[in-house]
């Protein structure tokens, strides 16, 4: 009997816009097996994904999400695509992924007009910033996993709580096995760094990752650490691991942007910081670097921020928008387009990525391939990504951050590093990620 693939890409139904970090990585991996199976005739893929309000799996097709790396593209083989309004996509998603003991909830019923249009605002705005989008609505037959099968989980589903329940009883049945990427475990680890809206279903979604996956994917040493050490404390069992290091090529624009907020900078030097503003990606230590400095009569580059305000993070928000001497300093880009962000890679003098803990740490690895000098806090994964090729400070320490600053700004110092990473580092192809996970 032949042994069949089995990519869950639940994360991608529905999905319009550009790419998050967890869609470029179910994409990337999964068109590997695309390429691979199209070579290897005696190799099985299939996809599919899980309806939270069937609480079942559904066959389904790459050409799915494919289109989706252009959003402007509609796969000729889709012939269920079509074009809707904002307010109906939103209906749409709600009848289709929310289970009926939700909707049929007392609350929701009170008050569930009122969100709707919520939702329906965020969206219609979204749109409008987004320009017109497709979605994609599925009828396909239900997936049979069988005996020798493998279920490989790429993206997020804590997002849907009943997937891994349904997939272990699924599997007590038939006997496949089911293999699952860890990104990080910041949620249960370190809940004061994330929302604690996700806690419960994360950690109750990690319990189920340790009781019933063969095999579990890090992106990193850390991330494998952390699991182990989640195992450890909450005495579960621990499944066999194969890190694995993520693709990271970056497809630099032919044509590079500068933002239209940065036009009358364009002759300044500046610093880049890029990643959302949250509490763990420790905008505020950066803040307290250029405050510090300003007591000490120090005048640093501009600062350029490049992330959308995300959880808990309207303090520092206000921060840096509020205080007299900052705010002159700063320059926050909320959303930049790929070409614009190629050209703040490009013109910046260095990048700085103060964040307190990472599954990865991917805007290091773009810094690294413009030949930038990254200053990068020593925790978690961030230092397996270029190893002893940069210095690192603590993500608690402003004098150790200001002082490598001030370091990189001397400009022999930094020049020579630039050397040193151009001849010495070398970015992931999703191919080379792919073969880590394959097993075939």
């Amino acid at each position: 009997m032949t042994k069949t693939t089995w990519i869950d890409i639940t994360d991608m139904i529905g999905w319009t816009g550009q790419f998050g970090g967890t869609q470029r990585v179910v994409y990337g991996i999964a068109n590997e097996y695309v390429q691979y199976a199209n070579k290897h005739k005696n190799t099985s893929v299939k996809f599919c994904f899980f309806s939270e309000k069937t609480r079942k799996f559904y066959e389904t097709s790459f050409d799915v999400i494919k289109p989706m790396n252009d959003i402007d593209e509609v796969s000729k083989n889709d012939k269920m695509s079509k074009n809707i309004d904002t307010k109906e996509r939103v209906k749409i998603i709600i009848q289709t992924y929310v289970p009926n003991r939700i909707l049929s909830n007392a609350y929701v019923k009170r008050y569930g007009k009122t969100i709707g249009k919520q939702v329906y605002g965020i969206a219609k705005k979204a749109k409008n910033e987004l320009g017109p989008k497709k979605i994609t609505i599925i009828n396909e037959p239900e997936a049979i996993f069988e005996h020798n099968d493998t279920v490989l989980l790429l993206g997020k589903p804590w997002d849907t709580p009943m997937m891994m329940p349904t997939l272990q009883l699924l599997k007590e049945q038939k006997g496949f096995l089911i293999e699952t990427i860890i990104y990080d475990l910041v949620i249960s680890l370190q809940p004061q760094l994330h929302t604690p809206v996700l806690f419960k279903d994360y950690t109750q979604y990690l319990f189920y990752v340790a009781q019933c996956s063969d095999r579990i994917l890090p992106i990193s040493k850390s991330s494998e650490r952390d699991f182990y050490e989640f195992c450890d404390r909450m005495r579960l069992p621990k499944p066999e691991s194969k890190v694995i290091r993520i693709g990271d090529i970056i497809h630099k624009s032919k044509e590079p942007t500068i933002p239209r907020q940065m036009d009358r900078q364009k002759s300044k030097q500046f610093l880049l910081c890029v990643g959302t503003i949250e509490v763990r990606k420790n905008h505020a230590l950066l803040y307290y670097v250029y405050k510090l400095a300003h007591e000490r009569g120090i005048n640093l580059p501009q600062l350029v921020i490049v992330g959308r305000v995300g959880w808990n993070a309207k303090d520092i928000y206000t921060m840096y928008k509020n205080d007299p001497l900052i705010k002159e300093q700063t320059i926050i880009l909320d959303s930049v387009t790929d070409p614009e962000l190629s050209w703040l890679y490009e013109n910046c003098l260095f990048s700085v990525y103060p964040s307190m803990y990472e599954g990865w740490g991917l805007p290091v690895a773009e810094s690294l391939q413009y030949g930038k000098v990254v200053v990068a806090s020593n925790s978690s994964s961030i230092p397996e990504i270029a190893g002893e090729l940069l210095e690192y400070f603590s993500p608690y320490s402003v004098d150790e951050c200001l002082h490598l600053i001030l370091k990189y700004l001397d400009d022999e110092r930094r020049t020579a590093l630039e050397k040193k990473i151009h001849s010495n580092y070398s970015p992931t192809n999703w191919r080379h990620t792919f073969m880590q996970v394959n097993t075939s």
